[in-house]
């Protein structure tokens, strides 16, 4: 259980990084970095779900948050059929999770 621990530690740390990334090239307005780093951000979240067997509800939340952040962050560039999609499944865990809608 440690070493799961450690590794989606790692993993989400990870994360974080390519969404620091992922804004700043969005900031830059360099839509293909940005589309990359924000593509890796939300794999490793995702990763970090699988670890976890999705049973842990703030990892979920973890990758609502991510989701959202990514559709919010490449919005900018036009990608509104792939932003639409992150946030549909950002809501729909976010609702399963049983959060209220006002801290999405």
């Amino acid at each position: 259980m440690l070493a799961m621990e450690s590794a989606a530690g790692l993993q989400a740390d990870v994360a974080r990084w390519y969404a620091a990334k992922g804004r700043l090239e969005a900031m830059r307005g360099n839509a293909t970095l940005a589309r990359e780093a924000w593509s890796e951000a939300i794999a490793r979240t995702r990763h970090v779900v699988e670890l976890w067997d999705g049973e842990n509800a703030g990892i979920r939340a973890f990758l609502s948050q991510m989701l959202k952040l990514a559709a919010e962050s490449l919005d900018r560039f036009g990608s509104n059929d792939q932003t639409a999609e992150m946030v549909a499944e950002s809501r729909e865990i976010w609702r399963s999770l049983r959060l209220p809608d006002e801290a999405w």
